[in-house]
């Protein structure tokens, strides 16, 4: 079965594309010697927005020409809530059981350069996957077919997975919702990834208050045209 191309993005809105060139600009500062293959993006609870973050990322980065793959490690999440997906759709739990191919899982998406992968069909035991010699063959592969891969995991204060990804990786973002994560939850995961022995990049500080978000960048309207920032999935398609 040929992979399925995903519409993923309606790339019209100039201030978001504005927020993430910044973000993709304090990645490349740390990134001097083109270290970074890998990088997990995780947030300290649930809903504080790293899989739209990691998403954006993905999409950004690729429009700059850099060859990308967005993974999603999250086993956990029922496929209902994924924002990428269709009914039975395989991903890494399937590759990683051995039903099905690399080159199944892979999906290429309406967006050049970039490609992804899904987490695939619900498993009982996601921490036994990324604890297995499989999970480091898979990234030895895809860093090798990549410029750059980035893996959205869960959240930390939920299940450990995202501290055994981000130790497997070569950086870490850690996501968090302006004015809801607490300190204590901040340093709380900082303290979990740093056990795990993480490589933390920095922090993504997600939906800023309007009035605040004007008071740093007076000169831009983030939120003026959020009605365009809308994802879609196109129809299974066969090449």
């Amino acid at each position: 079965m040929r992979p399925k191309v995903f519409n993923i993005y309606d790339l019209n809105n100039e201030y978001v594309v504005n927020a993430y060139s910044s973000l993709i600009a304090n990645i490349l500062f740390t990134n001097e010697s083109n270290s970074y293959k890998s990088i997990a993006i995780t947030s300290c609870n649930p809903l504080e927005g790293k899989t739209f973050t990691a998403i954006n990322l993905a999409i950004y980065m690729a429009m700059s020409g850099t060859k990308v793959l967005l993974a999603d490690t999250d086993f956990r999440k029922p496929l209902e809530s994924k924002r990428l997906r269709t009914d039975e759709m395989r991903g890494l739990s399937d590759l990683f059981m051995a039903t099905a191919t690399y080159d199944e899982v892979l999906n290429s998406t309406n967006v050049k350069n970039l490609s992804y992968i899904s987490c695939g069909t619900k498993f009982s035991n996601p921490t036994g996957l990324l604890t297995t010699p499989i999970f480091r063959m898979f990234m030895n592969k895809v860093v090798e077919d990549f410029d750059i891969v980035l893996f959205d995991t869960p959240a930390l204060s939920s299940v450990i997975d995202a501290a055994l990804v981000a130790s497997q990786t070569d950086g870490t973002i850690i996501v968090l919702e302006h004015g809801v994560t607490k300190k204590e939850g901040l340093n709380k995961a900082k303290r979990q990834l740093e056990k795990a022995n993480a490589n933390i990049l920095g922090v993504v500080v997600n939906r800023v208050d309007k009035r605040e978000y004007k008071k740093h960048y007076e000169s831009f309207n983030y939120f003026g045209n959020l009605d365009k920032f809308k994802f879609k999935i196109k129809k299974d398609s066969k090449k």
